[in-house]
């Protein structure tokens, strides 16, 4: 009987810690669902809905009445597609007042941005896809540069400080080959592998692999297998 109290009592102590470990990733959660009221370059137009970095927010946006904080209430009966996911970058409000188009336009420039990705940015990035059979390397689709420009994108969004004002286009991403062929330039991956990838911001350039390995599917869970390449 004193053995399984002291179960007991490790097992709920092991759940409350995993309760509080998720209390502290919620409370770092790097961005917060805003409405935006006015139109405002490189994001959106009055009135849309997205997420936005909670320093941005708290410092810039809520302060000169760009946007407005979303209750409880309102998010519960806003349409998940209501949600813009991704900034308009290409968005620039017409206006005969040119310090207006400025509003909200606080782009880093590609040195700094370059900086903050180098420091960001672990030496590789996996990602996990299915292939046409199991002894077989090709990929069921592709991985392209939109993905890796996505997947960056993710990874600068949960960033700190300045890195989450880090624009990452599609247009900077550009992919090599495998290893012994790095030099070689690609549309898109294809098959299980190591690949080498760059972004490049006008002269400024740094390079990372990305890691493809096989997606299996076990008991209803997706999980990756290292590949053997």
């Amino acid at each position: 009987m004193i053995l399984s109290l002291k179960w007991i009592g490790a097992r709920l102590g092991g759940a409350s810690a995993q309760q509080v470990r998720g209390a502290k990733k919620l409370a770092r959660d790097p961005t917060i669902t805003v409405q935006l009221l006015k139109d405002i370059p490189k994001f959106g137009r009055k009135g849309t809905i997205m997420p936005v970095a909670r320093g941005r927010m708290r410092n810039l946006w809520f302060p000169q009445g760009l946007a407005k904080y979303l209750s409880y209430h309102d998010l519960k009966n806003i349409n998940r597609g209501d949600i813009v996911t991704e900034r308009d970058l290409s968005f620039i409000p017409e206006t005969k007042d040119r310090k207006t188009s400025t509003v909200g336009l606080d782009i880093l420039s590609p040195e700094i941005s370059m900086r903050l990705l180098n420091a960001l940015l672990p030496e590789s990035i996996e990602f996990g896809r299915s292939t046409i059979s199991e002894n077989d390397t090709s990929l069921h689709g592709s991985i392209t540069t939109a993905d890796v420009a996505s997947a960056l994108r993710a990874m600068v969004a949960a960033g700190e400080g300045d890195v989450s004002r880090v624009v990452i286009k599609t247009e900077h991403i550009t992919l090599m080959g495998m290893k012994g062929k790095q030099n070689e330039k690609m549309d898109k991956i294809q098959r299980l592998g190591t690949f080498k990838f760059e972004i490049k911001m006008e002269k400024k350039a740094i390079s990372r692999k990305i890691v493809v390995s096989r997606q299996a599917s076990v008991a209803g869970e997706t999980v990756a297998q290292a590949s053997s390449e």
